[in-house]
């Protein structure tokens, strides 16, 4: 079980080997193919005649131009300087992050096994648990989760493990809700809640028309979107946690402001990232942000950087984890 009080801060990386897009291909999903993407929600809408079809197909050609030739590589920063394409921007995220849930795959089914972290970090919360009745200990363990990402794969992952563990009990009116009460804090918001969720609900791998994706759209929270309550629970999650992990994470300066980082870390706390890809200049750039000038000296060997209690990684999110969790 983890003991500690850790924090996840997740970014679209660490979704990718479960057969969701990166911040980059969701990009070039929403620019180029995001008319085919919701033909099928259209069709599905028996209300929809064609006037309504070429209206929602004339936006959606309109936005997915003007974000291309942009150049910005974020969706969530197009949107909040472009107010006007907010709600066909959201129901076109809407619509590929569901695509990406009906085909996402889990455990043996990935292509890539070897980069399945979660079902690492679920052995890891539930290794202990060798009882019928341990189960009730699953909420023993001290995690929280703040993603960027619109999906809600983890919280699927999670419940559908818990369940299938302990069989004898699940059939009893076993409430996630006092077993997996562990934040999962989505700073965009995401699609919408599973059915152990209350609120606006829809279940995992759910067919749905478009008028449902109509009334959805209000789950994909903007930068301006956030209440002042949400960015405070975000704040003090991490400000409260000994270990932070980010897996996956762009560090792109918009989703550090966001966090208010780094004001919201301090130097008592082991901060661990992964920086697939990185240069070793960008890396030296995240370390700065990451850990004061004065504490410590930097230390750099082929695939890490090391500076105070701030280790990055070039490494996959499981590899990560499988040597610092």
């Amino acid at each position: 079980m983890i003991t500690e009080e850790t924090v996840f801060i997740i970014g679209a990386g660490a979704s990718k080997p479960y057969e969701f897009p990166t911040g980059k291909e969701l990009r070039k999903q929403l620019c180029f193919d995001l008319t085919e993407r919701i033909k099928p929600y259209i069709k599905r809408e028996n209300r929809a005649n064609p006037h309504d079809y070429r209206s929602i197909e004339n936006k959606i050609l309109e936005f997915s131009s003007v974000f291309f030739k942009s150049s910005n590589q974020s969706i969530d920063l197009f949107l909040a300087k472009n107010t006007r394409f907010s709600q066909i921007g959201k129901i076109g995220v809407l619509a590929c992050i569901l695509d990406a849930e009906n085909k996402s795959k889990f455990r043996e089914e990935m292509d890539n096994e070897d980069e399945d972290w979660y079902s690492y970090l679920f052995h890891r919360m539930s290794e202990d648990l060798t009882k019928p009745e341990h189960y009730k200990r699953f909420c023993d363990n001290k995690v929280s989760f703040i993603t960027f990402n619109y999906d809600r794969s983890l919280e699927y992952f999670m419940e559908e493990s818990l369940s299938n563990s302990f069989t004898n009990v699940i059939y009893s009116n076993l409430d996630y809700k006092d077993f997996i009460p562990f934040p999962f804090l989505h700073v965009y918001g995401c699609v919408a809640n599973l059915p152990s969720k209350s609120g606006n609900v829809l279940e995992y791998r759910k067919t749905i028309d478009y008028s449902k994706l109509d009334k959805l759209k209000d789950n994909i929270k903007l930068i301006f979107d956030r209440t002042g309550n949400e960015l405070e629970t975000i704040k003090s999650t991490i400000s409260n946690a000994k270990r932070i992990f980010f897996l996956g994470f762009g560090f792109a300066k918009e989703n550090l402001e966001a966090l208010d980082i780094p004001k919201t870390i301090n130097t008592e706390q082991e901060i661990f990232g992964t920086t697939y890809r990185f240069t070793e200049k960008e890396m030296e750039y995240i370390i700065r942000i990451l850990c004061p000038p004065q504490i410590g000296y930097l230390s750099k060997s082929e695939k890490a950087m090391k500076k105070g209690n701030v280790i990055l990684k070039n490494s996959d999110c499981k590899s990560l984890l499988r040597e610092f969790l």
